[in-house]
């Protein structure tokens, strides 16, 4: 977004994308608990499965990435990223600060609780 707004883009015409998803990495070396590392694998994940199958799981450890601002799972060999309530509810706080037209989410079915839609919903309104 940076990029687009300081090349003179009208931010009121632009939207920010969050996703209702994440990506399973297999086979992710243990170092830096799986971040940035090597994998055998990669599959996209929906919100609710992170939600039933990993978060759920005692197998995973959840970790913080604070540059984006995002969490991560990881079991010692599966690595699993995903954007939370709190990650979503902050990108769409920046679109807000920067009069961004709104958020697009990919994919809704991801979602079925909703937790998601209402965080984004009850940011921007």
């Amino acid at each position: 977004m940076r990029t687009w707004l300081n090349c003179g883009f009208p931010a009121g015409k632009l939207v920010l994308g969050v996703p209702f998803y994440g990506y399973v990495y297999q086979g992710a070396a243990h170092a830096s608990n799986g971040l940035w590392q090597r994998f055998s694998s990669a599959a996209t994940v929906g919100y609710d499965s992170v939600q039933s199958k990993y978060l759920s799981s005692t197998s995973y450890q959840r970790f913080f990435d604070s540059t984006a601002l995002v969490p991560w799972l990881f079991n010692g060999s599966t690595f699993v990223s995903y954007d939370d309530a709190a990650a979503i509810q902050r990108k769409a706080q920046y679109a807000l600060s920067k009069n961004l037209l709104g958020v697009g989410a990919w994919e809704l079915a991801f979602d079925k609780t909703g937790t998601l839609i209402h965080t984004v919903k009850n940011t921007l309104s």
